[in-house]
C-alpha cells in the first residue's frame, strides 16, 4: 500500500496526479479526484480509472520504439486523508500537455506540430486495433513530451547507446529527481535517412528518440460502435457524434483534426458557454454545430500552407447536409493508419525541401 502523503502532487482535476520513487523507479500515481462533486461524479471518475488501468495495462506495450501511449504498470492501493482509494501507477514523464505548451509558447512550429499529430495517430492506431476508442482527443490528454529518456528505455538496445548520441552530439545526459536523464538536442535529425547509426537498430532506435508526443488519459476509453457511456469535452467531439453520441473511429480522426488546428494557430475553435456536458441542451448543441460547420471559412483565413489546409479539411470533413452522421464524414480518413502515411509523406517532404 501506497502512502500518498510520501508523494508529490503533480496536478489533475477528476483525476489527481502524483510523483513518487516506487521500488527504486520515478513513477506517477494517479487517484480519482474524491474532494470535489458529488457522490454520483466521485463514482463516474472512480468508474473511469477502473476503465483506463484495465485498458493501459492489457496493452502491454513492451519497450521499443517507445510507444506513443503512456506505459501503467498496475493499480496501486493507496491511503489518503479521506481514507484508502485504487490508484493506478504509470510511468513518469517530463513534458507538458499541448494546451499548457501552446499557452506558453503560442503556436507550434509546423513540423513539430505534425509530429505530435503523427504521434498520436500512431498511438490511436493501437487503441482502434484492439477494437477501443479513447474518445477524449484535445490538446490536454495529449503530452508534449521533452523527448527524455531513462537507461531502462534503452535496455533493448545496444549497451553503448547512451554514450554514442552524446559523442554524436543527439544528446545530453542531466539529473532529476536524483535519476540520470538522457534529453535529445536539437541537432538530431529531422528524418531517420540523416540518422548515423548501424543499420540494425537504425528504425527503432529513431522511431524511439523522435517521438514528439504521449496519448494519456484513458478515462473515457470505449468500446468501437457503442453509445457514450462517460461525459466528454464536446468542444472537441465531432458533430455527428453529438447529433448521434455512437464512439467511432471517424469522428476521433475530427477530434485530432482540431487538435491540429489549436496547436498551429494557438486557437481554440470551439467555444462554448455551457460547461456542464452531463445536461447537454439543444442550444448548445446548435451553437456547437454551427461552429464546426464555421470551421473550413475560418481555415481559408489563416496563412497556413496549403496543403496542411488540406489535410485539416480532410480530418475534419463534415457534410452539413446529412443529419445522420452516416454518409457525412465518408471523405475523412477511416482510420488513422491512412491518416499516419499521409502525414509521414508531409512530414518527408517539408523536412527534404
Amino acid at each position: 500500500m501506497l502512502q500518498l502523503g510520501d508523494f508529490k502532487l503533480l496536478g489533475g482535476h477528476l483525476g489527481r496526479v502524483y510523483y513518487g520513487r516506487i521500488q527504486g523507479k520515478d513513477r506517477a500515481i494517479k487517484i480519482p479526484n474524491d474532494e470535489q462533486g458529488n457522490f454520483l461524479q466521485i463514482h463516474i471518475r472512480k468508474q473511469q480509472l477502473f476503465h483506463e488501468s484495465n485498458f493501459l495495462t492489457s496493452l502491454n506495450l513492451g519497450r521499443a520504439p517507445r510507444p506513443k501511449i503512456i506505459r501503467a504498470f498496475g493499480p496501486q492501493l493507496c491511503q489518503t486523508k479521506n481514507g484508502l482509494v485504487q490508484g493506478l501507477e504509470l510511468e513518469y514523464l517530463i513534458g507538458s500537455p499541448c494546451s499548457s505548451f501552446i499557452s506558453k509558447n503560442g503556436p507550434v512550429e509546423l513540423i513539430k506540430a505534425l509530429k505530435i499529430i503523427r504521434d498520436i495517430s500512431e498511438a490511436l492506431t493501437i487503441v482502434h486495433d484492439s477494437g477501443k476508442i479513447h474518445g477524449d482527443i484535445k490538446p490536454d490528454n495529449i503530452m508534449v513530451f521533452d523527448r527524455v529518456f531513462t537507461r531502462e528505455d534503452f535496455t533493448s538496445f545496444s549497451q553503448n547507446t547512451w554514450q554514442l548520441l552524446q559523442k554524436k552530439g543527439y544528446a545530453c545526459v542531466f539529473l532529476h529527481e536524483g535519476t540520470e536523464y538522457l534529453m535529445i538536442t536539437d541537432n538530431f535529425p529531422l528524418l531517420s535517412d540523416y540518422f548515423v547509426w548501424d543499420e540494425k537498430q537504425k528504425a527503432d532506435l529513431f522511431a524511439m528518440l523522435d517521438t514528439h508526443a504521449i496519448l494519456y488519459d484513458f478515462g473515457t476509453v470505449q468500446d468501437i460502435g457503442k453509445t457514450l457511456l462517460f461525459p466528454q469535452t464536446q468542444e472537441y467531439q465531432a458533430p455527428e457524434k453529438i447529433l448521434n453520441p455512437i464512439n467511432l473511429i471517424e469522428a476521433e480522426i475530427y477530434s485530432l483534426g482540431l487538435t491540429l488546428f489549436e496547436l498551429l494557430t494557438g486557437t481554440i475553435f470551439i467555444r462554448i458557454q455551457n460547461k456542464d456536458f452531463s445536461r447537454l441542451d439543444s442550444k448548445t448543441t446548435t451553437e456547437i454545430t454551427q461552429q464546426h460547420e464555421r470551421l473550413i471559412d475560418e481555415l481559408k483565413q489563416t496563412n497556413l500552407p496549403c496543403r496542411i489546409k488540406a489535410l485539416i479539411r480532410w480530418m475534419t470533413f463534415y457534410d452539413t447536409s446529412d443529419r445522420s452522421g452516416s454518409s457525412g464524414v465518408q471523405n475523412r480518413p477511416q482510420n488513422c493508419q491512412k491518416l499516419l502515411t499521409m502525414i509521414e509523406r508531409i512530414i518527408r517532404d517539408i523536412a527534404e525541401a
